[in-house]
């Protein structure tokens, strides 16, 4: 249930946002702020360099992050973590109570083992973005 209001949001909601403020700050700024004739270079310089790529790449990028984020936001609720908290540990003894020298490890089972999944691999993409975009803008 939470996955499915959260990609509501990711799939519906922020495209529509998007376009509706993209568009309207491009009209502001053509028929407001005469920058037409501006905002009409910088396009043709985008199309004489073939530089569309560059803008979906990373706008592909960014959607995907936001998917990944969309994943550990739906798994947080049934995992009971809220906000700031970023993982769910557990002690681990090998027996009696709490034995001598306790681990304590991310919960790997169930819904905090499924949350703590889901923002490793936010942390982890966080990690490989500052090499990954250029990568993906360069080849």
């Amino acid at each position: 249930q939470e996955l499915c209001k959260y990609f509501k949001m990711l799939v519906v909601a922020m495209p529509i946002a998007g376009q509706v403020f993209a568009w309207s700050s491009y009209l502001i700024l053509t028929k407001l702020l005469g920058m037409e004739a501006a905002l009409n270079t910088k396009f043709a310089f985008i199309h004489e360099h073939e530089l569309g790529y560059v803008f979906l790449a990373v706008w592909l990028v960014g959607y995907t992050r936001a998917v990944i984020v969309t994943n550990a936001n739906a798994a947080r609720a049934p995992a009971r973590v809220d906000r700031p908290d970023q993982h769910v540990y557990k002690v681990m003894a090998a027996s009696g109570p709490l034995k001598d020298a306790p681990y304590v490890m991310m919960a790997g089972t169930g819904p905090q083992g499924r949350f703590n999944r889901a923002q490793r691999g936010v942390i982890n993409t966080d990690e490989a973005l500052p090499l990954l975009v250029p990568a993906v803008v360069l080849t």
